[in-house]
């Protein structure tokens, strides 16, 4: 009876031991590479089973985070792409004299229209960064929904009523 007592509890000790090391390893890994599948097993020790319960949570929401940023570089690359884009051909266009000189203020304007887009662009990143990294509290304030629905709908009057012309 004593013998085999201790044999469990032996047992119980080194299924523990290697639990932990397990958990350790596991996490080590993923913290040296944050795309890593971590999925530790379900324990029934009471000691160790929060643990893993917790780190198999903190992994998803770090996962889920990780493919969040990188479909946000994506769209900000994209975003950041299309004017440069733009305005390296208009500038190419302008200097190996594709657009007559002529046209060369029209098309300067538009360079400069897609230069403030980037500038805004460059603005709203910098905004997130210092709202991510504490910097910056965002204030929550009241917002009266009809009027702000009024004010998009007027500013976007002509291309919808473009729209439902074509559409005609």
């Amino acid at each position: 009876g004593s013998e085999m007592c201790i044999r469990d509890s032996y047992m119980t000790k080194y299924h523990k031991y290697v639990l932990q090391n397990q958990i350790i390893k596991e996490s080590e890994k993923f913290i040296q590479d944050t795309s890593y599948k971590i999925n530790l097993p379900e324990t029934d020790d009471t000691e160790i089973k929060p643990v893993t319960v917790i780190i198999n949570k903190l992994v998803s929401i770090i996962s889920q985070d990780t493919h969040k940023r990188l479909e946000f570089m994506s769209n900000i690359s994209h975003e950041i792409k299309t004017p440069l884009t733009i305005i390296k051909g208009f500038i190419q266009g302008i200097l190996d004299g594709t657009i007559p000189k002529n046209e060369t203020r029209k098309y300067l304007t538009r360079t400069a229209t897609q230069t403030e887009r980037l500038t805004n662009l460059v603005k709203t990143m910098m905004k997130i960064s210092g709202i991510e990294s504490g910097e910056m509290k965002l204030v929550g304030k009241t917002v009266n929904l009809t009027a702000l629905f009024v004010e998009t709908l007027l500013m976007y009057e002509n291309c919808l009523l473009y729209t439902s012309d074509a559409a005609d």
